[in-house]
């Protein structure tokens, strides 16, 4: 058992209890503006905006791009994440 917050290896669960995967960091990124990948985990937040955009993204666009979605489909993520929250 992890002591915090522990992240998976990779985007899906691995089983372990209290673990969040690079995809849910990356909604929190993009919803609290709280950096929480860096160095080659940053991939995951690219393609988190890239999927919300609907296309693929480049660093230039980033800003605007969370800014555009934040309010609708990031919020929404956000708030999912937040609802499969569990007490463990």
């Amino acid at each position: 058992m992890c002591a915090g917050i522990c992240v998976s290896g990779d985007t899906e669960r691995e089983g372990a209890e209290n673990t969040m995967t690079k995809r849910e960091l990356a909604i929190i990124m993009a919803y609290t503006d709280v950096v929480t990948l860096t160095g080659d985990d940053l991939k995951y937040f690219y393609e988190y905006v890239s999927e919300v955009v609907g296309r693929k993204i480049y660093t230039h666009e980033i800003a605007k791009a969370v800014s555009l979605y934040k309010n609708t489909i990031i919020k929404n993520d956000f708030a999912a994440l937040c609802q499969s929250a569990t007490n463990d």
